[in-house]
């Protein structure tokens, strides 16, 4: 694309995760040339432009860092371990962050980050290695079969809404 549109070193391209990449241009004028030019190709497939805007894909891409990973983190719970990449010029979509977190408590699905213009922008949190959790609840001391309400509309073919 940089050929195409005449931006060789001035043009900036960022995958921000599969099939969703983030041009990065040195000026509205490029910008709004691009814009206004298209619609653009790429191997034969159509290139569906849109202007960024904060908060489009999860968290703000310059807040995916070890130090906010940590500070997300230290809200579960004890931070153990922050996954660091090897290639500092390479897009972090996730941080994986150890935390060791009470089991009393439900999992929290999410929370809120805030950029440093003070926006904030929710973020959802996965969870890996789990042993049994509740779908329905959160808590990690028991499975689906604890809850009757669970059991009894799946079993005359009802929809149950999963939280986790």
């Amino acid at each position: 694309m940089r050929t195409t549109w005449g931006m060789h070193t001035s043009l900036q391209i960022v995958e921000v995760r599969m099939n969703h990449f983030q041009f990065k241009f040195q000026t509205d004028f490029d910008l709004n040339r691009v814009l206004k030019d298209g619609p653009w190709s790429f191997d034969n497939q159509l290139l569906m432009l849109k202007r960024w805007h904060k908060g489009m894909v999860g968290a703000p891409f310059d807040m995916v860092t070890p130090q906010i990973a940590t500070e997300v983190g230290s809200r579960l719970g004890a931070v153990e371990d922050v996954e660091r990449h090897i290639r500092e010029d390479t897009p972090n979509y996730f941080m994986r962050v150890q935390v060791a977190f009470p089991i009393s408590k439900p999992l929290r699905r999410g929370g809120f980050i805030a950029d440093s213009d003070g926006e904030r922008t929710w973020v959802n949190f996965k969870y890996e290695r789990l042993p049994i959790l509740c779908h329905f609840c959160g808590h990690l001391r028991h499975d689906l079969n604890h809850y009757a309400s669970h059991l009894v509309p799946e079993k005359i073919g009802g929809v149950v809404d999963y939280q986790y």
